[in-house]
């Protein structure tokens, strides 16, 4: 349990962090991959690894983009992908049946609430990439925020049958 607060705690302090005021996740499973292990697997020269970015790592100088290796470790788990965080010599691979996610609308995001079903699918495609955007909103409490809710096309599909 510890191990997985832990992680779960490094997979949300990336640079939107500051202005995100809320990321849960349903059915979610993670793993955890050693950054020489993914170059390895992936036919790259392994012999000086690190992390690019959150979103790439540097395999002896080979920028390589990580979102189709961990979707395709995680197919088997049918859980949808939704985010390959890079972050301490690892590579985590995050899958949820659902995502939502509440970002304040301050500083250089106010624009974000103005166009709330635009900028909700900007953040799909880094933070709920498998995930089909099913409500986005505005709330006005005490910081403007964009909500946005994200299903798996599975639960949308029985969801729309259902009504």
């Amino acid at each position: 349990m510890f191990k997985a607060v832990f992680i779960l705690s490094l997979i949300f302090s990336l640079p939107l962090k500051s202005k995100i005021k809320k990321f849960e996740t349903t059915e979610t499973r993670i793993l955890e991959f050693n950054l020489k292990k993914v170059c390895k697997e992936l036919q790259k020269e392994n012999l000086l690894v690190e992390a690019h970015n959150a979103h790439q790592i540097d395999c002896t100088g080979e920028i390589v983009d990580v979102d189709d290796y961990c979707k395709e470790k995680l197919t088997p788990t049918n859980i949808p992908f939704i985010r390959a965080v890079v972050q301490n010599k690892k590579l985590l691979c995050q899958s949820a049946k659902t995502v939502t996610l509440s970002l304040g609308c301050v500083g250089k995001y106010k624009s974000f609430c103005k166009s709330k079903n635009t900028h909700c699918e900007i953040l799909g495609k880094r933070f709920a990439k498998d995930l089909k955007l099913s409500f986005a909103g505005v709330s006005e409490s005490e910081e403007v925020s964009l909500n946005c809710y994200y299903l798996d096309t599975e639960s949308v599909d029985q969801l729309e049958l259902s009504l």
